[in-house]
């Protein structure tokens, strides 16, 4: 969004909220770049999922929501000066008596919306926005226009109710039949095989030296410490609200709260400073043993209905395995020569 929306005062700030039935309030997502295809295609799908506030209950309650969305290509007047959009919506409806006409204006204009949209609270919709309004994205990429090739603004139609949107609530589906459900389904079972293999291998090297017991205290110690990776390394580098593991004992015995300084004259605080940087140093070493299970967790994407990419993408497949397999390649030659070194302990 442009502007920060309302606080409904719950813990959770991921979404921000907008008034229904006020006219300039809204919630806008610019698209910086698109796919050269979308051109090409007859409809685009545009999914998204918003959370609903109620200041009202009764009737309205386990009801949708409508909702109004407006779409405005880089060529569209409103696109660059906001006051012309009630003007082009006035126009748009007009015209809007037949199929083509609508595909017309959205090519020529470069404007599509569609009023009363039901809202459902918490589920994924979508909407066909028609791919006229993308027919000269190529001319766009050709003139590296500053102004942005899509713009999609949302706004609430019903009075007394509040609706919550965040940067991720709303996206175009860019190539919707490209994967069948059950080929992404199977690769985010993968990073399910990929804890399996990061266990099994972590337990044979430390069962080489050390007895059953031990070895699998010290491999769930290191697997539990991948699932709170993101805490560790928070601790590790020192970021921490309220400082290190000594320095919150300090606080919490004190009695002081996470964001007053603490008087550096104390002896017990110019301690506690000192052992937080040993145990900084300590966690940096250990953070390098432990495994980041977040690489390898994808059933978000799974269960959110997002394509796991196999190659060329920040967190493709690919990039997932060859951290895995760095991972485990000096466990692996670990644990070969303990093998080696017991055998010859073993022979003589």
């Amino acid at each position: 969004m442009a502007e920060h929306g309302k606080s409904v005062g719950r813990e959770n700030t991921y979404r921000e909220y907008i008034s229904g039935g006020v006219a300039d309030e809204k919630a806008s997502w610019i698209f910086r770049d698109l796919p050269s295809n979308f051109a090409g295609r007859p409809t685009l799908p545009c999914e998204f999922g918003f959370d609903i506030f109620r200041t009202s209950k009764g009737k309205f309650e386990n009801k949708g929501v409508q909702c109004k969305f407006t779409f405005m290509s880089w060529k569209c007047p409103a696109a660059a000066d906001p006051r012309e959009e009630a003007k082009l919506s006035q126009e748009f409806h007009q015209a809007a008596g037949a199929e083509q006409a609508t595909k017309d204006f959205a090519r020529d204009k470069g404007f599509y919306e569609i009023r009363g949209v039901e809202v459902v609270d918490y589920h994924t919709l979508a909407i066909n926005v028609p791919g006229d309004l993308f027919h000269d994205l190529a001319e766009w990429k050709k003139q590296k226009s500053d102004t942005p090739p899509l713009t999609v603004v949302v706004r609430l139609e019903d009075l007394s109710q509040l609706l919550g949107v965040a940067k991720y609530d709303l996206y175009l589906l860019e190539d919707p039949g490209k994967n069948n459900f059950w080929q992404n389904f199977f690769k985010g079972a993968v990073g399910t095989w990929f804890n399996l293999c990061l266990i099994i291998l972590l337990a044979v090297t430390f069962s080489t030296y050390l007895s059953g017991i031990i070895s699998w205290v010290v491999t769930m110690v290191l697997y539990i410490g991948g699932v709170f990776v993101a805490f560790v390394r928070d601790v590790a580098s020192g970021s921490t609200t309220g400082g290190g593991p000594m320095e919150a004992f300090v606080r919490i015995s004190q009695g002081t709260n996470i964001v007053s300084p603490l008087d550096d004259t104390a002896a017990s605080v110019r301690l506690a400073l000192e052992a937080d940087k040993v145990m900084i140093f300590v966690l940096r070493r250990i953070l390098n043993l432990i495994p980041d299970l977040t690489r390898f967790d994808m059933t978000d994407y799974v269960a959110q209905g997002f394509d796991i990419s196999i190659f060329f993408r920040d967190n493709s497949l690919a990039l997932r395995t060859a951290s895995l397999i760095a991972y485990l390649i000096p466990w692996a030659i670990l644990a070969f020569y303990l093998m080696r070194s017991r055998e010859v302990a073993s022979s003589s």
